[in-house]
């Protein structure tokens, strides 16, 4: 309970200040526009007990829709939801102890972590105008995680496995975000090209592995568009 306890204090803290910035923000319906986005990750585990599960990088997938809004010329926030595929690769090792001599380390196989989740990043972002139509968005901000597809398989002493390991991976995960997008302003919509990094907070693991600290860390690029909805001239 009180790994619990410690482990959403901080991302609760972050939310709910971002919230006290955006609401009244919202209120006043600036510069408004819905994005979707599409593109590719690349995770892998982070933490002092990332050995355990794989430390090599994972190739993935990533889709969402969110709504920008622009509050100042040089401020805005970013709310909406994303389905992300994280995970590691990594070889399976054994560690044996042979009389005489130091424990002896040897591969028996490799495994694959496929995690799947659903993201809701609450962001701000300070913008950078490049002309009339162009501008970056720097963000950072937390995001909730919700696991939704948890396996791992590979091979052990050379036959195939394929388990499921969502009981000793944790339901949430709770991420820091930072990254940019370009925008081009296009007269109807807008085009994004986005480059984002997701830091893990709080280990990955359940209480019934609560002596391994894995985390998430990853990379993800895409491209998308953005309509705008109010506030817009053109």
């Amino acid at each position: 309970m009180n790994k619990w306890k410690s482990s959403i204090l901080l991302p609760a803290v972050m939310i709910v200040t971002l919230v006290s910035l955006v609401m009244p923000a919202a209120a006043q319906l600036p510069t408004w526009e819905i994005m979707a986005t599409a593109g590719g990750t690349s995770s892998q585990f982070t933490g002092r007990s990332a050995d355990t599960f794989g430390k090599e990088s994972r190739e993935g997938a990533t889709i969402g829709v969110a709504t920008f809004l622009r509050v100042w010329d040089e401020l805005g926030f970013e709310f909406g939801i994303r389905y992300t595929q994280k995970g590691a690769t990594g070889d399976i090792l054994q560690t044996e102890a042979i009389p005489n001599f130091k424990n002896v380390t040897s591969v028996i196989g490799n495994a694959e972590f496929n995690l799947a989740y659903i993201e809701f990043p609450l962001l701000i972002a300070g913008i950078l105008d490049l002309g009339d139509r162009a501008n970056v968005r720097g963000y950072f901000g937390p995001s909730l995680a919700i696991l939704v597809r948890g396996e791992a398989f590979g091979t052990l002493e050379g036959q195939p496995f394929r388990t499921n390991v969502t009981n000793i991976i944790s339901d949430f995960d709770f991420v820091v975000t930072v990254g940019a997008t370009v925008t081009y302003e296009f007269d109807a919509m807008n085009l994004l090209f986005d480059f984002r990094y997701g830091a893990g907070i709080t280990s990955i693991t359940k209480e019934t592995a609560e002596y391994l600290e894995v985390k998430n860390g990853t990379s993800s690029m895409s491209i998308g568009l953005a309509f705008p909805i109010a506030g817009y001239d053109g």
